[in-house]
């Protein structure tokens, strides 16, 4: 059905172009000019040997192949070209219809009529126009789809972006929480370990010193620097008395003695 219409489409074209040159050509001689009334354009009959605008002139046959290797690009790419946008249809069937009518008056007399005469610009005919808003609806479609593709790459990579970002994170928090967990274990085992030992510690340095306790009241000695004294070892020995006698003893020693 899509084939139906562009063929329809592109025969409307060609219907028109090929009437408007035969009125021209048939009513107008070569070169003659007829004014309208606005004075926007004019119609000015003339032969145009080149293509569209009279661009390139005196190329016969590379023009009929262009027009053939059109025809049948737009025709089996036909599909490929409607998938680009709403408007490739457009511009597929106006292109179609475009090429033909020009094609076929070059094969007839080798050139092509115009007379569509804007004064300022080169004067043309029904088949350029199609052709040239053909072309312009194509590389507009071209354009929006290359567009299209390129957002959805963004999109993709962003959301991609997204999965590694998430994924990274949730792998960085198991391992950050199996090496976190480890660590805190340690720690605690070995803050665990310093109590035990400062208990320990503290509870040795405890029985020493209740066994220093003498009548009186406690004389503790120090476990470090006096345990080699005399009075330290007097209690060892198990002499024990007030602190006041422990405190007499001390001072008959000599200097030396006190101070170790």
């Amino acid at each position: 059905m899509s084939r139906l219409k562009l063929c329809i489409i592109a025969a409307a074209v060609i219907l028109v172009d090929w009437v408007t040159k035969h009125l021209v050509e048939t009513k107008m001689t070569l070169h003659e000019t007829i004014k309208l009334p606005l004075d926007i354009f004019q119609i000015t009959y003339i032969r145009n040997p080149g293509a569209a605008f009279g661009i390139l002139p005196d190329q016969r046959i590379f023009f009929i192949v262009a027009a053939l290797v059109a025809i049948v690009g737009v025709l089996y790419f036909f599909d490929s070209v409607v998938e680009l946008g709403k408007f490739s249809f457009w511009a597929a069937a106006l292109i179609l219809g475009g090429a033909v009518g020009n094609l076929i008056d070059r094969i007839q007399v080798g050139t092509v009529t115009d007379f569509i005469d804007f004064k300022w610009f080169p004067v043309f005919n029904v088949a350029d126009i199609a052709l040239t808003i053909g072309v312009a609806l194509f590389l507009f479609d071209q354009l929006q789809f290359l567009r299209s593709n390129r957002v959805g790459d963004t999109e993709a990579l962003a959301v991609g972006s997204v999965g590694i970002t998430s994924g990274s994170g949730e792998l960085n928090t198991e391992v950050g929480g199996e090496m976190g967990g480890t660590v805190c274990q340690k720690i605690v085992e070995t803050e665990a370990d310093g109590a035990g030992m400062l208990e320990e510690r503290a509870q040795s340095s405890s029985s020493d010193n209740e066994a220093e306790v003498v009548e009186g009241g406690a004389y503790p000695i120090d476990g470090s620097a006096e345990l080699d004294s005399p009075v330290a070892k007097g209690s060892e020995g198990g002499n024990t008395g007030t602190a006041e006698q422990a405190g007499q003893k001390r001072a008959e020693l000599p200097t030396e003695a006190r101070l170790e």
